[in-house]
């Protein structure tokens, strides 16, 4: 028998070499079917931030006066004693010291505009300086809201920015809506191929369209008299959204 050239062996190794290597398993042309869902979830709050700014002001003084030290020094020294006063009040609300956190002081200049007409400087341009310092406050157990509000205000702080409601877990919350959002997605797909008289095999690809996004919400403060301590305070529910897209091999086969 006439053996053939090596050239001609290499030839036929090399065409036969794809058939050999090609998945068994492989879905690229098989037909799929993508859904994609969205899913929310309501929960109640248990945790409230609250954030006051207490500020003490320098008289006013005209635009080019430099000499402020002595009123600046005087307006930090009242705004600290309103602040120690003010966190004694919140821990006999029951605030705890590791839930309250004063920031840092800040300076502020405040342009007044020009003098009234009749004084003696008319047109000159004034200025004050303004020391503010904010206090946040972490409240744990919401029945105690009412009471960190009145002291608040009894410490006649000078801005107060609301309450925002959270969730301590907010992993669990965020899991929830991401699962219901894929099992919602799974419920669409099996109706879809049902209805088409096919079925879903093993899912090719799962994404993310919408990661679980936490919204906290802001009080809505209803008082039924003119006293503080008879304010209540709804927070409403907290809403979490997921959204997912998930591919399925379908299944052509008659169930």
């Amino acid at each position: 028998m006439r053996a053939l050239p090596l050239t001609l062996l290499a030839m036929i190794g090399l065409s036969t070499a794809p058939l050999a290597l090609a998945a068994p398993g492989d879905d690229t042309h098989r037909a799929h079917l993508e859904v994609q869902a969205q899913a929310s979830v309501e929960v109640a709050p248990d945790r409230a931030t609250l954030t006051a700014t207490l500020w003490e002001k320098t008289p006013p003084r005209a635009a080019g006066d430099s000499d402020q030290g002595e009123a600046l020094q005087q307006a930090r020294q009242r705004l600290e004693q309103r602040t120690s006063r003010l966190l004694e009040s919140l821990g006999q609300a029951g605030v705890s010291d590791d839930r309250l956190r004063a920031g840092s002081v800040s300076v502020q200049t405040e342009r007044l505009g020009e003098r009234q007409s009749g004084d003696d400087d008319n047109g000159e341009q004034r200025m004050r300086l303004s020391v503010e310092r904010p206090i946040t406050i972490d409240v744990q157990d919401l029945a105690r809201i009412p009471g960190v509000v009145d002291a608040l205000f009894a410490a006649r702080v000078d801005r107060l920015d609301g309450i925002s409601y959270d969730v301590a877990d907010r992993d669990s919350v965020e899991d929830r809506a991401l699962q219901q959002a894929l099992e919602r997605a799974r419920a669409k797909a099996r109706l879809m191929a049902r209805t088409l008289g096919t079925q879903t095999g093993r899912v090719l690809s799962i994404e993310e369209t919408r990661s679980p996004m936490f919204k906290p919400m802001m009080a809505r403060a209803v008082s039924a008299e003119s006293g503080g301590s008879n304010a209540s305070y709804n927070p409403g529910t907290i809403s979490v959204e997921a959204g997912v897209v998930v591919d399925w091999a379908l299944d052509d086969r008659q169930r």
